[in-house]
């Protein structure tokens, strides 16, 4: 039971989402993947948020990265937290 925590800031997540997902489905371990975009600019919401066992969450205001990542601890569902910077492939 593992929850992929990713913040982001103006970067396309589109094939890392999809390489983890598949690396994660070959496991057999319930995860999700949750993106909390730090008020980007950029509009990549569409391609991650379309993928399947993703959530994201769009800012309003930039809160920077630390506080993205206790805000995380509100959405996650599972007790393992994997934090992954949105530049890891």
């Amino acid at each position: 039971m593992l929850s992929i925590c990713i913040p982001s800031y103006n970067f396309d997540l589109q094939q890392l989402i999809t390489e983890l997902v598949s690396q994660i489905d070959h496991l057999d371990v319930p995860f999700e993947i949750i993106v909390i975009d730090d008020a980007s600019e950029l509009a990549f919401r569409q391609k991650v948020s379309s993928l399947d066992k993703i959530q994201f969450f769009q800012l309003n205001q930039n809160i920077g990265r630390s506080s993205i990542r206790n805000l995380f601890l509100k959405y996650a569902q599972y007790p393992h937290l994997l934090f992954l910077d949105a530049d890891s492939l």
